[in-house]
């Protein structure tokens, strides 16, 4: 019965955020995004993810490695709006991919909720369990994925997991 009524929810939130630019849906009272979105559409509504992507500084090297990558790179990046790791994680990695703009990298972004669902299933296809998730794919094919907890920051995580030699 709990996932017929997900299923439903869902399904009205997919109607909901085709029609309405993404806006929040509440689920329990708590507002969040759910699907496909952008930064933009996350930033305008959460001031709290505004907040924080006001003080992030963007790391001038990182960048010039972003903008030195000459092979297609699709980032299927999975977030909470509701996360406070999302929301620590993504403003410091969104503010060298877009300082950066580089064709060569694609970014899709996908809010879920707390039970990491979303309208398309492509949070419980591609197993996420935690957020933040940048699935890094390459030719189509999951070459790495970065999970909720940064080794250095996110943007330097996915240079090290581009630059790393085939033999690791």
């Amino acid at each position: 019965m709990r996932h017929f009524i997900m299923a439903c929810f869902l399904a009205v939130v997919s109607i909901v955020s085709a029609q309405d630019n993404n806006s929040p849906v509440s689920i329990n009272g708590e507002p969040m995004i759910i699907g496909h979105t952008t930064y933009e559409n996350i930033l305008n509504h959460f001031e709290d993810w505004r907040a924080v992507a006001d003080t992030v500084t963007v790391d001038s090297a990182v960048v010039q490695q972003f903008k030195a990558i000459r092979e297609p790179v699709h980032i299927l990046l999975f977030l909470g709006t509701w996360c406070g790791d999302s929301r620590r994680g993504v403003p410091p990695f969104m503010a060298v991919f877009r300082a950066a703009n580089n064709p060569n990298l694609k970014l899709d972004i996908i809010g879920v909720t707390r039970d990491k669902e979303d309208p398309e299933g492509l949070a419980p296809r591609y197993g996420i369990e935690r957020v933040p998730t940048f699935v890094i794919l390459k030719d189509g094919k999951e070459m790495a994925r970065l999970v909720e907890f940064p080794k250095k920051t996110f943007a330097q995580d996915f240079i090290d997991v581009l630059t790393k030699p085939e033999s690791e």
